[in-house]
């Protein structure tokens, strides 16, 4: 039994070492970026052609409904309509720009929601064992022994609500939180943080250069004028 720990799977950190918020929203805003870089449009053009061909599949919509995976397909479609009608069609990149606007903020609510989650369940004494994973401790195998040292010790008891849970949540940090009564001092915002957040806009870290937007434009316009071309020859 193991666990892999990802950069963008860590619980923001306590209230005397915690993360900044909008620094955390960045992290998001950028790993957003690296999913699409990394090949959402095309795994997501494969679900809307196994859609096409399998009707079936739709019943499950699980699978479609996924943060990234819907924006994608969402934005696929439309480009399809427009490749129909339009034999000279080639993506802009505002239209594109607006698929990974929603991409981004759909991510900062769902982390949002966690964050709003893990707060109410804090206060459970016993419950969970909050795991951080700051940038003070990047040692993944560290943190690996760490979370089996608590998955392996005193069990779970429905009666007497004892043992361990672990925690792991979206953010960013180290050491295991176990003092009590510091849930909401870890996720309550101070007013000139929520200013910040507030204002938050993305900052772009890959498609803030000419080549790779060029590039992923392209790939867009390759996905779905294939799908075009297949979908009327059939």
């Amino acid at each position: 039994m193991g666990f892999e720990i990802a950069d963008s799977l860590a619980f923001p950190p306590t209230a005397r070492d915690r993360r900044d918020r909008v620094d955390h929203y960045r992290r998001l805003d950028r790993r957003c970026e690296e999913i699409i870089w990394n090949g959402l449009l095309a795994e997501s053009m494969g679900l809307l052609t196994l859609a096409s061909q399998q009707p079936e599949v739709m019943h499950d919509r699980t699978a479609f409904k996924g943060i990234g995976y819907k924006q994608a397909m969402d934005y696929l479609m439309w480009c399809q309509e427009q490749a129909a009608s339009d034999p000279n069609w080639y993506p802009a990149w505002d239209d594109f720009y607006v698929f990974l606007a929603e991409f981004m903020a759909k991510t900062r609510r769902y982390c949002q929601d966690q964050m709003t989650w893990c707060r109410k369940e804090r206060q459970k004494e016993g419950l969970f064992t909050w795991v951080e994973c700051s940038a003070k401790a990047r040692d993944l195998r560290q943190m690996e022994d760490h979370m089996l040292a608590l998955v392996h010790g005193p069990p779970f008891s429905p009666a007497s609500g004892a043992g361990a849970g672990v925690g792991v949540g979206v953010g960013g940090g180290v050491g295991v939180d176990t003092g009590k009564g510091q849930g909401k001092d870890m996720m309550r915002l101070s007013k000139e943080e929520l200013k910040r957040v507030k204002g938050h806009k993305p900052k772009l870290t890959i498609f803030n250069r000419e080549e790779t937007c060029a590039s992923i434009l392209d790939d867009v316009h390759a996905l779905v004028t294939d799908s075009v071309r297949k979908g009327q020859s059939s």
